[in-house]
């Protein structure tokens, strides 16, 4: 006879196998819904029509898709601009800056840019704080030797405009007065700024420093031993006479035409200072 309690356990395990085989049936695949057996189009796990991003059950166009308004662009080119969906990257078209991503903000020319060095432009509106002058139809940031319409498309490192093209008027920078020459280089001398050093280019002593004050030969000197001269008065630093213009200190061998061109007294004989 069988017990109460061997009755009970062979009702369990039929219970199980039961389970087990209901739960391998409702796992397997419909042959007449191709899918991934969780019901809905292969690969969408979300279970509407896949690529709708805004859930309204049709797909919305990415890419070069065809478009009448955003609303039918997806989220990597969400931009409807002449009948296609644009990601609004630098060089995508545009009718006004609605059209471009904050990558390329700017809509110039109906193109998105960002408006860095070198980007078309027409105003200043149309750059970017990193090159804020529009100069030569192009953004540029005024540094040395980007063109200049004038000194306001010129940045404090190279504050001068000479011939539309920022400088910053130190040595050897063009200019057309002293105005474009810095206190570096304060003296316009054949349109080029210079600070009328030895063998600067000058026209009078105007045009040279202190430390060369002589203008000889269209060239500062400091009067040094064997620099050119026409006269005692373009001789310093020691060498006081000017020999067949030449300056010379009037030491025993040196040049002279008389004893005054020799120092402390030595006579002049034969054309030379002689002991």
């Amino acid at each position: 006879m069988m017990t109460p309690y061997r009755s009970l356990g062979r009702l369990s395990l039929l219970c199980c196998g039961c389970l087990v085989v209901a739960l391998a049936c409702g796992t397997r695949p419909n042959p007449d819904f191709p899918g991934d057996g969780d019901g809905d189009v292969d690969g969408d796990v979300d279970g509407d029509v896949d690529g709708d991003v805004d859930g309204d059950g049709d797909a919305d166009a990415d890419g070069d898709e065809g478009c009448e308004e955003d609303e039918e662009c997806g989220r990597y080119a969400p931009y409807c601009v002449d009948g296609q969906c644009f990601a609004g990257d630098e060089g995508d078209p545009c009718e006004d800056r609605s059209d471009c991503s904050p990558s390329a903000p700017i809509c110039y020319d109906h193109q998105c840019q960002d408006g860095d060095e070198g980007d078309p432009c027409a105003e200043d509106v149309h750059c970017s704080a990193a090159a804020t002058h529009c100069a030569g139809n192009n953004c540029h940031d005024g540094d040395e030797f980007d063109p200049c319409d004038g000194a306001e498309d010129c940045d404090a490192s190279a504050p001068l405009c000479v011939s539309h093209v920022c400088h910053d008027g130190n040595e050897g920078d063009p200019c057309s007065g002293t105005e474009d020459c810095n206190t570096t280089a304060p003296l316009c001398v054949d349109h080029a700024c210079h600070d009328g050093s030895e063998g600067d280019p000058c026209f009078g002593i105007d045009d040279c420093g202190t430390s060369s004050p002589f203008c000889v030969g269209e060239r500062c000197y400091d009067g040094s031993e064997g620099d050119p001269c026409t006269g005692d008065p373009e001789c310093g630093h020691g060498a006081a006479f000017c020999v067949h213009e030449v300056c010379y200190d009037g030491s025993v061998g040196d040049p002279c035409v008389d004893a005054g061109d020799c120092r402390g007294g030595v006579p002049c004989i034969e054309e030379a200072c002689s002991a």
